[in-house]
C-alpha cells in the first residue's frame, strides 16, 4: 500500500507554504519579503508619478535594471522538485497521484528527444503565423496580450479556441504514462480530453499575479461604449444602465457553478487537469511558472503582487527543469508567471483535460482527419471534441490580436488607437521593459525563434 502523503519528504520549502498558505495567513501589509528585498531595484507604480498607472489600489512593480533583475533571479526555484521519470519508477503512477493530491501538481518526465522536437518546431511555425501575418502587421503592442503585457495564449488566439487541429499538439494526448497517472488521479479512464492551448511569454515579461484558473460563478460589467472591463460582479448583482453584462454561470470550463449555492470550487475533488509541457529548458531568466504547492483547496484571499513574499516570487518557481517535462496540475492551484528577461520565447504548449463526472463546456475543435490518426486510447479521449461534420466546417488559423489579446472586436480601430495611446488600464502586469530601455519598446521587438534565425515583430 502506498505511503501516505504526509509521509513524503517535506522539504523546509513546502513547510512554509503549509503553515503560510498565503493570503489569510500572510500579513497583507507586510514589510519584510519581497518588497524589502527589492526596495534597491524596483520603481514602484504611483498614480502621480508613473505613466503605467493600472488602477486605483494596484501599484506593481516596474524593474528598469535587467542585469540586477538576472542576480536577484539567480537563486529562485522550488526546493525538493522532483521530476518524475515513469521508466526509472515503477509506482510512478501512484506516487505522482500522491504528490500531485498534496501539492496541486506534478511534474513528470514525458517528452522524448524526436517528439519534443517536434514540438518545439510547431510552436516556432505557431509564432511566425500569430506575429508576422497577424492582423498588427507584425508589430507587438506589449499590452495586447491575453494574460499580460508580453504575455499571449495560443488557445484564445486559435479560431478553434484550441490547438488540437495540429498534430504536434493532438499526439500529446494519450501519451502512455500521463494517461496511467491521470487515471490513477482519477480512479477511473473515463476522463476527456476537452482543448489543447498553453502560452507563451515573450522577452520583455514581468512578474504576473497569482491567480487561479476555475473560480465561482460571477458576472463581469463591461463599459458599452469602450467595451472595457469595469468589474467583475457575483451572479445576482444589479445591471446597470449603459453597461454589458456577461453571465459566467454556464458555459466555460473556467467557472464552477452550483445553483444550489451551497458548493464552492475548491469544496470539489479535482474537476481540470492541465498538462504543460516545457519544449526548452526553464531557468531562472526563461520567465518559468511559479506555482503555490498545497493552494488547490485554498480558498483564501491571494495575495498582490505588492504583497507576495520573497519566497513565493523566487522559492516557488519551477525551475530548472529540463525540456520535455509534463507538469500535472490542478487548475486551480495558485500560480503566476516570471519575468523573462532571456532572448528568446518561453512557450508551454499544454492540453486540458475534464474529470470523468465533470462536464463544462465541450467545444468540437479537432478535425477528423486529425483525430482519425490518433491511437485508439487518444481518439477514447478526444470522443467529444472530434468535428462529426466534415473539416470544412471547422475555420482554423489564427485571430486578430484584439485587446488584450480578446478575440472580440467590439472596439473600433479609431476607439483601439486612442486607447493606445492612453495611459493602459486592466492590464494585470507592469509594462517591462519602459520605453527606450535595452529589451525593446513596444513598437518592435528581436524575437529569436530559433537558434539560428530572428524575426523582427
Amino acid at each position: 500500500m502506498p505511503a501516505p502523503p504526509e509521509a513524503l519528504p517535506a522539504p523546509q520549502q513546502r513547510a512554509t507554504v503549509a503553515k503560510s498558505r498565503l493570503g489569510r495567513r500572510v500579513g497583507m501589509a507586510e514589510e519584510g519579503g519581497a518588497a524589502a528585498s527589492l526596495a534597491a531595484l524596483d520603481q514602484r507604480h504611483t498614480a502621480g508619478d508613473s505613466p503605467w498607472h493600472w488602477g486605483e489600489g494596484l501599484q506593481h512593480e516596474r524593474i528598469d535594471d535587467v542585469a540586477a533583475l538576472s542576480a536577484w533571479l539567480c537563486d529562485s526555484g522550488l526546493d525538493g522538485l522532483e521530476v518524475i521519470d515513469p521508466d526509472a519508477t515503477p509506482d510512478y503512477a501512484e506516487r505522482a497521484k500522491r504528490l500531485f493530491e498534496r501539492d496541486g501538481f506534478v511534474c513528470v518526465k514525458a517528452l522524448g528527444a524526436e517528439q519534443n522536437a517536434a514540438l518545439h518546431a510547431r510552436v516556432e511555425q505557431n509564432l511566425r503565423e500569430i506575429f508576422l501575418s497577424g492582423g498588427d502587421g507584425g508589430s507587438v503592442d506589449p499590452n495586447m496580450g491575453a494574460k499580460g503585457a508580453w504575455r499571449y495564449a495560443f488557445g484564445s488566439l486559435s479560431k478553434t479556441g484550441s490547438c488540437l487541429h495540429l498534430p504536434e499538439w493532438a499526439a500529446l494526448v494519450g501519451m502512455p504514462a500521463i494517461d496511467e497517472i491521470l487515471t490513477t488521479i482519477w480512479d477511473s479512464p473515463n476522463y476527456a480530453c476537452y482543448m489543447g492551448g498553453g502560452d507563451f511569454v515573450l522577452p520583455g515579461s514581468e512578474y504576473q499575479p497569482l491567480h487561479s484558473d476555475l473560480g465561482d460563478a460571477t458576472k463581469s460589467e463591461k463599459d458599452a461604449a469602450t467595451g472595457l472591463l469595469t468589474d467583475v460582479l457575483p451572479p445576482d448583482a444589479p445591471e446597470r444602465e449603459g453597461y454589458v453584462y456577461t453571465d459566467m454561470s454556464k458555459g466555460s470550463a473556467n467557472v464552477f457553478f452550483d445553483p444550489s449555492h451551497r458548493l464552492t470550487v475548491m469544496q470539489l475533488p479535482t474537476p481540470i487537469i492541465n498538462v504543460h509541457f516545457t519544449t526548452v529548458p526553464w531557468t531562472t531568466e526563461n520567465g518559468p511558472l511559479r506555482i503555490i504547492p498545497g493552494t488547490h483547496r485554498d480558498d483564501g484571499e491571494m495575495p498582490s503582487l505588492r504583497h507576495e513574499p520573497e519566497w513565493v516570487k523566487k522559492g516557488c518557481c519551477l525551475c530548472p527543469l529540463p525540456a520535455g517535462t509534463a507538469i500535472i496540475r490542478d487548475i486551480r492551484t495558485w500560480h503566476g508567471g516570471t519575468p523573462n528577461i532571456s532572448e528568446t520565447v518561453r512557450a508551454m504548449p499544454s492540453t486540458n483535460y475534464f474529470a470523468p463526472w465533470y462536464n463544462a463546456a465541450f467545444r468540437k475543435c479537432m478535425p477528423s482527419s486529425v483525430y482519425y490518426n490518433l491511437s485508439p486510447r487518444a481518439q477514447e479521449l478526444c470522443r467529444y471534441i472530434v468535428v462529426e461534420d466534415g473539416d470544412e466546417a471547422l475555420e482554423l488559423g489564427w485571430r486578430e490580436l484584439g485587446p488584450m489579446g480578446s478575440a472580440t472586436h467590439a472596439i473600433t480601430p479609431e476607439r483601439m488607437q486612442e486607447l493606445r495611446n492612453e495611459p493602459a488600464r486592466g492590464s494585470q502586469t507592469g509594462y517591462w521593459p519602459p520605453e527606450g530601455a535595452a529589451g525593446g519598446g513596444p513598437e518592435e521587438l528581436q524575437l529569436p525563434v530559433s537558434g539560428s534565425s530572428s524575426a523582427k515583430l
